[in-house]
């Protein structure tokens, strides 16, 4: 009988907080400022701003490894010009979680030597997170996973001759 006399008493159904959540067109057009940013620096060579944009725990890795590159280290390679750019240039996808906001899609896999056969095109899948620290946004994560390629589709019948 109290509910049906204070129903604004009643809290309201609410989203699950682990929940992805539709991202503010705000946050995604600063995201994606801060994604180019960051690729601008890895091309740049520029340290300075790979610290600024880097969460100090910041860990860069590929999916199902057992380590992961910190910050220190990371701005070590893009001194030494090894630290490689992956800019999502496919299914680029941006969700946010809490605090996180993660960018998702598909990079070119630059390959590992330069020869002269040409080599197959490959594609990685890859996840950085974003948080906001302090009135900025930091990049904290980085996941590289292989693209596995498609394999050919068996025909049903078998092929006359």
């Amino acid at each position: 009988m109290f509910a049906a006399c204070c129903p604004a008493t009643i809290p309201a159904k609410e989203k699950p907080s682990n929940t992805e959540a539709e991202v503010d067109p705000k946050i995604v057009h600063e995201i994606l400022k801060m994604e180019r940013q960051f690729a601008e620096a890895i091309k740049a060579r520029d340290a300075g701003t790979l610290d600024r944009v880097l969460a100090d725990y910041y860990a860069d890795s590929r999916e199902g490894s057992d380590s992961a590159i910190s910050k220190k280290g990371t701005l070590a390679r893009s001194q030494a010009g090894t630290l490689i750019s992956y800019p999502i240039e496919r299914q680029q996808k941006v969700t946010q979680r809490r605090d996180l906001v993660t960018v998702e899609g598909l990079s070119r896999n630059p390959p590992a030597l330069v020869t002269d056969t040409e080599q197959e095109e490959q594609w990685l899948h890859i996840r950085r997170l974003w948080t906001k620290n302090a009135g900025r946004w930091r990049l904290v994560a980085q996941t590289r996973e292989d693209v596995e390629k498609e394999k050919p589709k068996e025909k049903d019948e078998p092929s006359k001759q």
